[in-house]
């Protein structure tokens, strides 16, 4: 399952002081959030009004607490509080801090046809594809929010090292892989639309997007206004054409939990990175972009 919320473009500019903050609500990585003027045509489609999103109340819950994840947790009773973590500060004080706003949910499958909870026939993969038609790539991360539903974090004492890193650190965030349009062959032989995704490299996960009872957050790119469509999804087909390049060459890190000192962070980082890819396509093996430097 996803939840879609929207990330800033890179080059969008931060807002200025009185000025209204862009809406936290997102974008399909399953929470879509509108740009200040969704229906100009120049401006990328944010609406959802057309796009197969999903509330909680639409979510069939028996069916979604069968599907596991990295470990059982207790079953999820309101989808709603998914994202909704209770902090014990003290004997007299409990917050509820909703730590991702998400506008609706979409499912997502590996196999091209599923039977939905009413027994139906369903496709797996047409509300991504229509979603990756209107915005050209996904980021998605993995998050424990459904594998520690319910359990409140106790600040009355000292919390574990690994609770205080994935739970407030890292906000449960487990994994993050793109999501980007594909086309396969259904079962008739008809070509689909379809999606595919970019993992780590070295078969992390076996290459595929988790386990079945994995949930995700995806985020889209926001572009300002004066960016069509055309020139959007030309920026994000770049990116995954040089993903698609560097991916078999990047070795995966041997410390992915912060003590991987490599990283892309300034131009020359980027153009390095690039160029030694290039050269490592070319057959160059003493040029794989991780023999110096990898992408975060």
């Amino acid at each position: 399952m996803t939840s879609f919320q929207d990330k800033r473009s890179a080059f969008e500019p931060p807002a200025s002081p009185g000025t209204p903050a862009p809406s936290p609500h997102g974008s399909p990585a399953d929470s879509p959030s509108a740009p200040a003027s969704p229906d100009s045509e120049a401006a990328v489609p944010h609406t959802t009004a057309a796009m197969p999103l999903r509330s909680a109340a639409e979510i069939d819950l028996q069916k979604f607490n069968q599907l596991v994840g990295d470990w059982a947790g207790k079953p999820v009773d309101d989808l709603t509080r998914l994202f909704i973590k209770q902090v014990i500060l003290d004997d007299q004080t409990t917050v509820d801090s909703e730590t991702i706003k998400v506008p609706g949910f979409i499912g997502i499958t590996d196999a091209v046809e599923v039977q939905n909870a009413n027994g139906q026939t369903v496709s797996g993969h047409e509300d991504i594809a229509q979603f990756l038609e209107r915005d050209g790539l996904y980021i998605c991360t993995y998050q424990w929010h459904k594998e520690r539903y319910g359990v409140p974090l106790d600040l009355r004492q000292p919390l574990e090292k690994e609770i205080f890193t994935e739970a407030f650190i890292k906000n449960e965030g487990h994994h993050s892989g793109a999501v980007v349009p594909a086309q396969r062959k259904d079962q008739t032989g008809k070509l689909i639309q379809s999606y595919a995704t970019y993992n780590e490299p070295d078969s992390y996960h076996g290459g595929l997007y988790g386990s079945d009872g994995y949930v995700a957050v995806a985020q889209r790119l926001v572009f300002p206004e004066f960016v069509t469509p055309q020139q959007a999804r030309g920026y994000t087909d770049s990116i995954v054409c040089w993903m698609g390049l560097l991916n078999p060459f990047t070795q995966f890190p041997s410390d992915y939990n912060g003590g991987d000192p490599t990283r892309v962070s300034n131009r020359a980082a980027l153009t390095e990175i690039l160029r030694n890819g290039l050269l490592a396509a070319l057959g160059d093996a003493g040029r794989s972009p991780s023999s110096k430097i990898l992408p975060t």
